[in-house]
């Protein structure tokens, strides 16, 4: 459903293909106002669909592989690419990112194991994305970019003793 502009009245539904989803989607924003969702299918599958404009029609959804156990965290960099995080197979964090705005996608690439749930990312002030996820261990880990596109730091432990015993759930949110 959307709307026909702000404050307008709402369309009916539409169906957007006949993809069967385990995690419910993710949606961006592009630069032009046009829209790109994520999901995971229940063979483990990041699919993607997308408008080419504002109120475009929509692509058939894609198969961007993985072997994926969480939903997909997505958002678009500092550059206007796109990057998105999920857990894989096995609790290893990994991440896939489009070659600048509008740019190819890149293959999945491994950012460290041990982890569970839902990671979460943003966009730091320098540009960089700051990356979180609950390690297996229930403690809060954290990694950053320094800048846009820059290297990434290690897995730092943020500790403590959230929800009083240790864990803080399965995903990270942030606000």
């Amino acid at each position: 459903r959307w709307q026909s502009g702000i404050g307008g009245a709402w369309s009916a539904w539409t169906k957007l293909g006949d993809a069967v989803l385990y995690t419910r989607p993710v949606a961006v924003a592009n630069p032009n106002g046009a829209l790109s969702l994520f999901a995971v299918t229940e063979q483990n599958k990041m699919i993607h669909t997308w408008q080419s404009d504002l109120g475009g029609a929509w692509a058939a959804w894609t198969d961007m592989g993985g072997n994926l156990e969480s939903m997909p965290t997505a958002l678009l960099a500092a550059d206007n690419a796109m990057v998105i995080f999920a857990t894989g197979s096995g609790g290893t964090i990994v991440h896939r990112w489009q070659n600048g705005e509008g740019g190819a996608w890149s293959g999945w690439t491994d950012m460290g194991s041990g982890m569970t749930g839902r990671p979460a990312v943003i966009v730091g002030a320098s540009g960089g994305l700051c990356l979180f996820a609950r390690g297996t261990d229930g403690k809060l880990k954290h990694r950053w970019q320094v800048n846009t596109g820059g290297p990434w730091s290690g897995w730092v432990d943020l500790g403590g003793t959230l929800a009083g015993d240790g864990t803080i759930g399965d995903d990270v949110t942030l606000a």
